[in-house]
């Protein structure tokens, strides 16, 4: 029974541990993280030596630094494309807003264009200074020009001055545009027509706030600090979502070190990951519990874990389409998981520990349909040979500073997602032990990611983590992480809230979900914000709230060129760095 119960304990807890909740503390606590001075948010680091890429004092600059120390512009020649978000946009008299350019390098690389040059073809209608600050001024349309070397590119601006968004909404499961939905803006409460389309009044020149909602069967959208006059939102029913598939299979142990008579073997096998490597929840590496018989004593543990001889199946979740399974396994001691019961950081030190005695493997090439199982056996034999050397970027601001961090290898597939090969941790530097390069069917990328913990893994703090992505020499540049994200305010009683996240964070999402799991969504730009949540429907109960701040660093895109688009779901973003926070 000993073996048992310690396996219902310890092995949900072998990666991440528990199902994270995460610290809402803002004073120095142990159990939280200290105050974010909001005066700290911006490149504060720039001649520090693990500045990224852009910046340009810093020791370990790189090919994409596009000024010199000089202060002369030193135009590289290995930038082979420069955009602009947005691109085009429409906008009041008075409006001010930033323009974002990013270089592409010819490595395929691509980070904000330092060096850029900006221009107007008329001032009279729209001015633009030397940092890309552009500010409306009289009605007309002009053409703005963004020049880097030989590159020209152009952003058309169109002025207004009749205080109108155009507001077009979508069901996100359909794609069909939603008839009869309430758009509230600051100034006035519309309904679109039967093409989705409403026009909304909006404050002269000011940036907008914007919610739409339909009833307590879809999700609530607010859009904040919306500069464009053009915005597109998609609304989400609330039972359509997430993983809508299950990848079942058997496990073949054939090919894993077998168990000495003191040993029991388990492993994890996971889905292919269909979403970019930053945005892991270790919570979602983990399948709903089933119900285990471990020594005749039956058990819950998560449905991906496997264990020889008594579950060698299992169940993962997956979205609709192409899917792939990765997972390893390996014998552990029966004394040692013994010894990890005390925490998810033991637990997780265990099966690192015992990495060089694990198997891997990976089985792809079958199809998930919504609803329904898909079969999918997997055999894991490879042995993790290779070894990646990371050095590890800076605890910010919001960590204790002494937590370790995971750090995750991985390859992804044309069409089955990522495939994680290789799990580590450390605190400035890690070496990262790996499948052999070419085990991954059909792998286009090799990346690794970054992910600390307030009060370190399986604590349930708030998060943050950063991807870079493998160079063909090896190397791997991981960008910054991003500073904890904090809940300065939420007054239920007024519908009050407040935040602060990193100012690299290109896009802020904050979820609020009742007790009856309605989900409004508020999406921002990155740094503080404070305002008054609007109302939606009146069933929304926000004073039960949970409150997830999701904060989202990208290679390209910006704030109004999202919500122009509609294009605000992250997965579907090239992201290189999260940070995350949830307050119950």
């Amino acid at each position: 029974m000993k073996s048992s119960v310690l396996l219902a304990v310890a092995l949900p807890a072998l990666l991440i541990g528990c199902k994270n909740k995460y610290s809402t503390e803002t004073g120095d606590s142990d159990t939280g993280y200290v105050y974010h001075d909001t005066g700290e948010t911006g490149d504060a680091d720039t001649d520090s030596d693990t500045d990224s890429d852009t910046d340009t004092d810093s020791d370990t600059d790189t090919d994409t630094d596009l000024d010199s120390d000089s202060g002369d512009t030193a135009v590289e020649t290995d930038v082979v494309a420069l955009d602009v978000y947005p691109a085009a946009i429409v906008v009041d008299v008075g409006a001010g807003w930033t323009e974002r350019a990013v270089a592409t390098m010819t490595d395929g690389s691509r980070d904000d264009a330092v060096g850029v040059t900006w221009s107007s073809d008329d001032a009279a209608i729209a001015t633009v200074d030397a940092a890309g600050v552009v500010t409306g001024v009289a009605v007309g349309t002009t053409t703005l020009h963004a020049v880097l070397g030989t590159l020209d590119t152009p952003v058309s601006v169109e002025v207004r001055e009749d205080m109108v968004m155009t507001v077009h909404v979508y069901d996100s499961s359909t794609g069909l545009p939603i008839d009869q939905a309430h758009v509230k803006t600051d100034v006035s409460t519309v309904s679109s027509d039967a093409t989705g389309v409403a026009l909304a009044s909006v404050p002269s020149g000011a940036p907008a706030v914007v919610t739409v909602y339909t009833d307590n069967s879809m999700s609530i959208v607010t859009y904040a600090n919306v500069t464009a006059r053009d915005v597109t939102v998609w609304l989400e029913p609330l039972d359509w979502g997430g993983p809508d598939a299950t990848v079942h299979g058997n496990v073949d142990f054939t090919g894993v070190t077998d168990p000495a008579f003191d040993e029991i073997t388990v492993g994890l096998v996971e889905a292919g990951l269909h979403y970019p490597l930053a945005l892991l929840n270790t919570d979602d590496l983990f399948s709903e519990d089933r119900d285990v018989t471990v020594f005749g004593v039956t058990v819950g543990m998560p449905a991906n874990v496997v264990i020889e001889g008594s579950a060698e199946d299992y169940y993962a979740s997956t979205y609709a389409g192409a899917a792939g399974t990765w997972g390893f396994a390996g014998p552990l001691k029966d004394t040692d998981v013994y010894a990890s019961t005390d925490s998810a950081a033991s637990a997780l030190d265990l099966m690192i520990a015992n990495m060089g005695s694990m198997a891997w493997g990976a089985s792809t090439g079958a199809t998930a349909v919504a609803d329904t199982q898909v079969e999918l056996d997997i055999a894991p034999s490879l042995s993790f040979s290779d070894a990646l050397t990371v050095s590890l970027p800076a605890l910010t601001v919001g960590f204790h500073g002494d937590e370790s961090m995971l750090v995750f290898a991985a390859d992804e597939q044309v069409d089955d997602g990522w495939m994680v090969t290789g799990i580590t941790s450390g605190t400035t530097s890690a070496i990262v032990d790996t499948v052999p390069p070419g085990s991954v069917p059909d792998s286009i990328d090799s990346g690794v990611m970054v992910y600390a913990e307030v009060g370190g893994a399986g604590s349930g703090g708030a998060t943050s983590s950063s991807f870079g992505a493998v160079a063909a020499d090896g190397s791997i540049t991981l960008p910054d992480l991003q500073d904890v994200a904090v809940i300065d305010l939420w007054d239920p009683s007024t519908s009050t809230f407040g935040c602060t996240t990193d100012a690299d964070s290109a896009i802020v999402r904050v979820r609020f979900t009742d007790n009856h799991h309605n989900v409004h969504d508020l999406y921002l730009p990155s740094g503080a914000w404070s305002g008054t949540l609007p109302n939606g429907y009146s069933g929304f109960g926000k004073s039960q709230a949970t409150i997830e701040v999701t904060a989202v660093q990208t290679e390209d895109g910006a704030y109004d060129a999202w919500l122009m688009a509609g294009a605000v779901d992250f997965r579907e973003m090239r992201v290189q760095a999260t940070a995350r926070t949830m307050q119950e």
